[in-house]
Formats: structure tokens, sequence, C-alpha cells
């Protein structure tokens, strides 16, 4: 069965679709219009192309296929690039982590070394940490001398008093 003439009539208008039957199977359907200029007979072709519909449902869940496979490996190269990637920008910090780990407990001097731009700040704020921790051991080491001196002093002078108290010449009433 071809186009009932009503829908030949919107062919002026542009491709008609629609679905019908043919043989006994469901078709989805488009018909154009062509004008044929011969200088003899000049006229119009009208041309009808029709694909099953389980034909076209085929088609359809191919593509999907093919597009799910593409989403798929391109994800995948995605995630494999973004860890490479993500590894090589943690390389600075693994090699800050490392020169740390081998310094000796009491080191507390300035990272030095060529470290991207990216992590300059925090080397800087490590640094200046490291500075804090040393200035505050050095006053402690300070205030810990001056306590052990000024605890000293009046030690020395008791122990000089008992080994003078521990002479026999020693005056009694020094003695009390």
């Amino acid at each position: 069965g071809g186009l009932p003439s009503g829908d030949l009539r919107r062919l002026d208008r542009g491709p008609v679709f629609g679905d019908r039957r043919f043989g006994g199977d469901a078709v989805r359907f488009v018909t154009i219009r062509r004008f044929i200029a011969q200088a003899d007979r000049p006229g119009a072709a009208v041309v009808t192309v029709a694909q099953t519909t389980l034909a076209r449902q085929d088609m359809t869940l191919d593509l999907l296929g093919a597009v799910i496979a593409t989403i798929a490996f391109v994800s995948l190269v995605g995630l494999g690039t973004f860890l490479v990637l993500a590894r090589q920008a943690l390389v600075p910090l693994v090699r800050i982590e490392q020169h740390l780990a081998t310094r000796a407990p009491h080191d507390l001097s300035p990272i030095t070394g060529g470290y991207p731009q990216e992590i300059q700040n925090l080397v800087g704020t490590i640094n200046r940490i490291m500075g804090q921790v040393a200035e505050r051991l050095e006053r402690l080491q300070a205030f810990t001398a001056v306590a052990a001196h000024q605890i000293r002093t009046p030690l020395a002078a008791l122990l000089a008093q008992v080994e003078l108290m521990k002479e026999p010449a020693a005056d009694a009433a020094y003695r009390r």
C-alpha cells in the first residue's frame, strides 16, 4: 500500500513520516518528493523508503551498545590518565615526606630543595613551624640551664655548710 492521496499533498511541505504494515510486518517509512528538471518532460519523483520496526530496534540496540562501549572505554582511559597524573602530582609531597623521615629527631633546619611552585606555601609553612619549634626548644633549654644554675648555687652553699658542720673543730654556735 502506497500513501493516501491526502499524504501526497503533505509532500509539498517536506518529508512525510509514518507507520504502516507491509507484508505482515510493522514498518516505519519516510516519503519525499523531488522535482526533476528535464527540458522535454519536467516532473517530480516520489520516493518512499521503509524499514521494519524490528530492524530499527536492532539497529537502535546496536547503536546503544556501541555508545555504551565507547563511554566505558573513554571512562577507563580517563580514569587511568587521572591516576597517572595524580601519582605524578604527589611526587613532590612524597619527596618532602622522605626528606623529613630521614632527618635526625633534633634536626629542625628548614626544608630546602627544588619543589614546584604549587607546594611552596606548604614548604614555607612547614619551615615556619619548624622554626617556631626550634625557637621554643632553645627557650626551654635556656630556662632549664638557668633553673639548674639557680638550684645548684643554693645546693652548693648548703653542701658546703654540711661539710663544715662535719668538721670536729666547727663552732657549736655555728651548728645551731
